[in-house]
């Protein structure tokens, strides 16, 4: 494992030896993965909705705990447009409390309703969102990362050199050996290019950026038909068959989540290969500022 390359609020504020953050990934960030992420010096985020109840979402935090011999990890809490989707979020919200867990990542709309209990827990909650990078240094004075098609060292260079504390890596992950979806779904990302995902769900203000793929083309027709009636869309972005496309290495069914760091993707491999190949690159990076002086 490559030993810590940079010290940042965000390295101190985690314990972590690196700042890279992987965000939670639905249906597949469980105990394996965000163990590993945290075993190879980063912090990870287990999605609750990604299990049958929760009982198996508690098991899955206890789980986690033992892969990591008691070291801190997190959880995420995505906040959806709509309102019944997110009944069940306090009481993910309060497992986790119940379990020891430290760490909060929330998505999506405002946490607002969650953060007076997060808070009372004493648990570091990260929020992620859209700004223009370049000014979050200026306008923020808590600890903040950048995120958005991460997936080299020269990108976690240059977003320290922006002022940012680490980034965050997403879809670069996805190919990872301890992430548990069929290897035909990870060989499809290993061969996408940064042209081959596509944003959906702009109709309803919720836009998300997804493998380009058969499902994904027939959401986009029902936008351009100008349909808002959701009944209309549910049978293509339910997470059911988003969860079956990874099982059964299917990359043509569901809404797969997809950002532009597939490009970054090249093969499937350990996340501490993964890890070591970034910081391996940050380290040139870093190197190579030092030669540019005038």
């Amino acid at each position: 494992m490559t030993p810590p390359l940079f010290r940042t609020r965000i390295t101190e504020l985690f314990g972590i030896d690196h700042p890279l953050l992987c965000g939670g990934l639905m249906w597949l960030a469980n105990a394996n993965y965000v163990g590993a992420v945290v075993n190879a010096g980063g912090m990870g985020f287990i999605t609750p909705r990604s299990f049958p109840s929760e009982e198996a979402y508690r098991d899955e935090l206890k789980k986690c705990r033992d892969i990591t011999g008691g070291t801190n990890f997190g959880v995420n809490i995505y906040v959806s447009a709509r309102p019944e989707a997110n009944e069940a979020l306090g009481r993910f919200l309060d497992i986790a409390i119940e379990e020891g867990v430290q760490n909060v990542e929330t998505a999506g709309f405002s946490p607002k309703v969650f953060l007076p209990r997060i808070k009372d827990a004493g648990m570091r909650i990260i929020h992620k969102c859209m700004v223009q990078g370049a000014l979050a240094a200026k306008a923020l004075d808590v600890p903040f990362i950048l995120g958005g098609g991460m997936g080299t060292g020269r990108q976690l260079v240059a977003a320290l050199a922006l002022g940012a504390d680490g980034i965050l890596l997403g879809s670069r992950m996805t190919v990872s050996e301890e992430i548990w979806a069929d290897e035909k779904y990870k060989q499809r990302v290993v061969a996408a290019a940064v042209s081959d995902t596509r944003i959906v769900m702009s109709i309803f203000n919720d836009n998300s950026r997804v493998l380009d793929n058969e499902t994904a083309r027939a959401v986009s027709a029902l936008e351009a038909e100008g349909i808002t009636d959701f009944e209309a869309y549910r049978p293509l972005v339910q997470g059911i068959i988003q969860r079956e496309a990874y099982a059964v290495g299917d990359p043509e069914r569901g809404t797969l989540s997809m950002g532009q760091s597939c490009a970054f993707a090249d093969r499937i491999e350990s996340v501490d290969a993964i890890f070591d190949g970034i910081l391996s690159d940050a380290a040139e990076a870093r190197d190579r500022m030092k030669t540019l002086g005038a």
